[in-house]
Parts: C-alpha cells; structure tokens; sequence
C-alpha cells in the first residue's frame, strides 16, 4: 500500500518550484496526461502515466517509454477524465492519502469535475469503512483539505 499517491493534472501549478517543497522520494506519482509536462518542470517522473495521452507531443510519449514508466492509456473516446482515471487507480492502490496537484484550471467543467472527484473519492473511502481518508487538492499557490471523517462528507 502506497502511503501518499501524488496525482498530477494539466491544470494551473503556478509555480512548479511548489512541487519540490511537496512531493516527497517516498510518494507514489500518477501523471494524468497533461500533468506530466508540470512533473517535468519540477524535475519528477511518475511511476504512472494515465490517460488518453492527447496532452502530450509524440516526443513526450516516445520520452516516457524511454525511461520505463509505465503507461495506462485510454481512448479518446470515453466519458471519464483523465484525472478521474487516475484518482479511480490510485483509490485502487488503497493509500493514506491523495495529493491533487494541477486539479483547477482554464477548463472549468475539468476543474468542477476535479472538484467532484474529491467527494467521490471521500465516499467511496468511507463506504469501505475508512475512518479517516485526507485528499488534498493544490490549487494554484494555495491549498484546499477536504478531509472526510466517521461524522460526514
């Protein structure tokens, strides 16, 4: 079980330097599609690309297989995001805790979506029974806990 699953999305990060202050060696990071380019920026690879790859040049993609990452890629034909695949994988991982980073952006049904997705994957941890399952979504510069607990969601 992964502790904390860092999923990066194409939405705004601001400042990519952020990242390096909180994504730690011990994370397991998924790319959501796009989210790949902020990784890169900040000098992290993924253990995980997911999506339908449509972000990314053919020199991107070529990059990522280079380097052995692996690679879940969809169709572009599908009515999931590629954020909400990669938060359904990483709920599939079971860890402690979820970090959203690039979840808000010029696409505001994504960003509404991502919003969403917070709920669901709070829902879902406390149908298994979990007493506790924080998911955090980074948005520009600033930070938003949505933390779900015995007593609600």
């Amino acid at each position: 079980m992964a502790k904390r699953i860092v999923i990066a999305a194409g939405g705004w990060i601001r400042n990519p330097s952020l990242l390096k202050s909180i994504v730690t060696k011990d994370d397991f990071i998924i790319a959501a599609d796009g989210g790949l380019v902020h990784l890169e920026e900040a000098g992290f690879h993924p253990n995980i690309l997911i999506g339908d790859l449509d972000s990314l040049e053919e020199k991107e993609r070529q990059k990522v297989g280079e380097r052995g990452i692996r690679i879940l890629a969809h169709s572009k034909e599908k009515d999931d995001t590629d954020t909400e695949l990669a938060i359904q994988h990483a709920l599939s991982i079971d860890p402690e805790e979820i970090l959203v980073v690039g979840g808000i952006g010029d696409r505001l049904d994504h960003t509404l979506s991502n919003v969403g997705l917070l709920l669901y994957g709070l829902k879902q941890r406390k149908n298994e029974g979990s007493k506790n399952f924080p998911m955090v979504v980074l948005i520009c510069n600033e930070i938003l806990m949505i933390v779900g607990s015995d007593y609600g969601t």
